[in-house]
Formats: C-alpha cells, structure tokens, sequence
C-alpha cells in the first residue's frame, strides 16, 4: 500500500508510473528519418508505423523495458513516450501502469540522453520532460489524506470532499544556463470504474451498472524550458538541462508542492 508521509525513509518507492514524456521543440523546421531514429536509439525496428502525410506527423511503435514506446515526429517536435502494455486479460481492479516509478525512470532518462546526443538532433527551443504518477489507495478519502501531506499550503477537509483538482506552476531558474523553467503540477484523486452496458446501437450503449473497483492519488508534472525565442538549446548544455527537469520531477514527487 502507499506511503502515508512524503517524508518517509524513500517515499519515491511507493509511486508507480502511467506515462513518462520527452519533447523537444525544434527551433527551426526539421526532416528527421524516424525509422533511422527510432533503430539508432532503441537497437531495433518498431513494430508499428502510421504516417500522416497530410500533416507531416509519423508515430511509430515498440516494446521497450516494462511498457509500449511511443515515438512522435512532425516538423517542429520530436517525442518520446512510453506507456503501459494493456492487455486484454488485465487485472480489472488495477489502473495500468509501467511499473515502478524510479526503476522505469533509469531506462527512460537514459533513452532521452541519447536522443538528445544523436546526430538526428538538431537546434532546440524549448525541452519539457513530462510524466504522471500514481499511487493507489483504499479510498477516495485515504487519497485525500495522503495528498495533503504532500500539498503543504492546501488544508483538505478529507472526509467531506470530492472532484478536488489542484494545479500549480512553481518557477525555478536553471542551475544550468540561467533559464527560467516551469515546474507545472497537477494533483487529485481518481477512480477506477467497470462499466456494464447493453450494447443496443454503437452510438447509444445502454449503461446499465457502474462499479468503482478502485482509487489512485495521481501526479501529473510538466517540467520545461519557458518559451523564448533567445534561448538555443544544443549539445553543449541539453542533457544537462534534461536532467536538471528530471531532477526537479523527483523532488516534487517526494517533497511535494514546494518553492
């Protein structure tokens, strides 16, 4: 079960992971070959390609560690992302995850490193290293108690609310260059929930049970470089900057909302 005190032995450790996200903005229009990227990067050929001539947009596809990585190309923005591996025969009171959050986070941030030290990379504007957590919980109450450990500024009345949503940006300077970087954060509690339906039309289901099988305390974090058109990032400094957000990822996740 989850840690009740962010400030436990290794409050890290009681997270899970359901997304974690590196974007790059390119500052100048690009053509990267995404099938040559994604096999310089991962070792092998993706199992799936969709491109979408029309918008420039190529996703291509493949198993990497514990989960499903995601590679997104346009003209402007390069991403990575990995998710979990949803199978049909799921456990149906579990939200899916990656698995643990730290072990899962070493194979990422080592991906994005060498992403950003190929010779496919070029110029950047911006770089934002995304990610959400989850921690699961017995109850929509015991979720709320736990986040309030973790929002220091915030008194939640934990046995007499529902639908809570808190959202923040905490602005640091970057020990790196002196950029300004957003520490977005988005905390609440969600539900897991079976739904059983009379499929009578496909565009009108008929629900007629709907269960919650399960709770979460969700983190979502959007660490990033803030829009400026005077700030280069290039070899010299990106995955000093990237691991300054990753960095930053972790301390929200284990001390909470804090300056």
């Amino acid at each position: 079960m989850a840690e009740t005190n962010p400030k436990g032995e290794k409050p890290l450790l009681s997270w899970s992971v359901e997304t974690l996200r590196i974007t790059t903005f390119m500052r100048t229009t690009v053509e990267i070959p995404p099938k040559e990227l994604w096999k310089m990067i991962t070792g092998d050929e993706p199992e799936q390609v969709i491109e979408q001539p029309r918008t420039g947009e190529t996703r291509l596809e493949g198993s990497f560690e514990n989960g499903r990585l995601l590679l997104i190309t346009t003209p402007e923005v390069v991403e990575w992302r990995l998710v979990p591996v949803v199978q049909d025969d799921s456990v149906e009171n579990e939200i899916p995850t990656i698995g643990g959050f730290l072990e899962n986070l070493t194979a990422f941030q080592d991906l994005g490193r060498k992403w950003l030290s190929s010779n496919y990379y070029s110029e950047a504007s911006r770089l934002a290293f995304g990610l959400v957590l989850l921690n699961p919980v017995d109850s929509l109450s015991d979720g709320y108690s736990l986040m309030s450990n973790y929002l220091h500024d915030v008194k939640i009345n934990t046995n007499n609310i529902s639908d809570f949503f808190y959202q923040i940006n905490r602005q640091r300077v970057s020990k790196v260059n002196n950029i300004q970087l957003n520490r977005l954060s988005k905390w609440t509690v969600v539900a897991l929930r079976n739904l059983n339906f009379i499929l009578t039309n496909l565009t009108n289901p008929n629900i007629v049970r709907e269960d919650v099988v399960g709770h979460a305390f969700r983190l979502e974090l959007d660490i990033n470089t803030v829009p400026d058109k005077n700030v280069l990032l290039n070899h010299s400094n990106l995955n000093s900057i990237f691991d300054e957000l990753v960095d930053l990822a972790k301390e929200i996740a284990e001390k909470g909302d804090i300056s």
